[in-house]
């Protein structure tokens, strides 16, 4: 099976069904919200704050008000000490933000937001093949992780993941997509043909 038959197989369906999911957006977000909510009641953080007793968006935007990123940096601070379900249940790695307000951030994802990473790539994916047939005859490259930053952090917990096609899902990543890390910057993935 050839790489870009293996990403349409995967994305098959994901177009529409968000474009579905744009015609509820209120139920969609509460069932988002109740998702996480439950994902990460076992954290510090969220038996702190009472997630397993929050019922709706509402209850949640009274109980937890917006917060800076300062405000949070504490918890993540203790999930690079070791205390790793501090502010996620599901940690599993730790990125940089680009750093638009403030500089750059590093912020702890888990298996679920790499989920809520796919959900938002493969519809993009899914369209992409639908209006241009004609791009899954050739070669593709990708870049996700910042290019200039460090692989680790001041604690020396690595940041990123070891190779970029792996944002993609593992059925996507593992089988078609060939990689090389470059001294500069995190894993690119290439999709087509063997990097040298």
């Amino acid at each position: 099976m050839q790489a870009w038959d293996a990403i349409r197989k995967a994305v098959e369906g994901e177009r529409e069904k968000f474009i579905q999911s744009t015609r509820m957006t209120a139920q969609v977000q509460e069932q988002v919200l109740q998702g996480i909510l439950h994902r990460h009641r076992g954290s510090r953080f969220g038996r702190e704050h009472d997630f397993a007793f929050i019922g709706d968006s509402r209850q949640y935007a009274h109980q937890l008000p917006l917060t800076e990123y300062r405000q949070t940096r504490p918890w993540i601070e203790a999930m690079l000490k070791g205390d790793r379900q501090a502010l996620i249940a599901d940690w599993s790695h730790f990125e940089t933000t680009g750093g638009s307000e403030g500089g750059a951030k590093i912020i702890p994802y888990g298996a679920s937001g790499m989920r809520g990473f796919q959900k938002a790539l493969y519809p993009w994916l899914d369209d992409l093949l639908q209006q241009r047939p004609a791009i899954s005859k050739g070669s593709a490259y990708w870049s996700i992780s910042p290019v200039l930053r460090s692989d680790r952090t001041a604690e020396s917990v690595p940041l990123g993941l070891k190779n970029d096609a792996l944002y993609f899902g593992r059925g996507i990543s593992a089988e078609h997509w060939l990689y090389r890390r470059r001294p500069v910057s995190s894993a690119s993935c290439f999709l087509g043909r063997r990097i040298p």
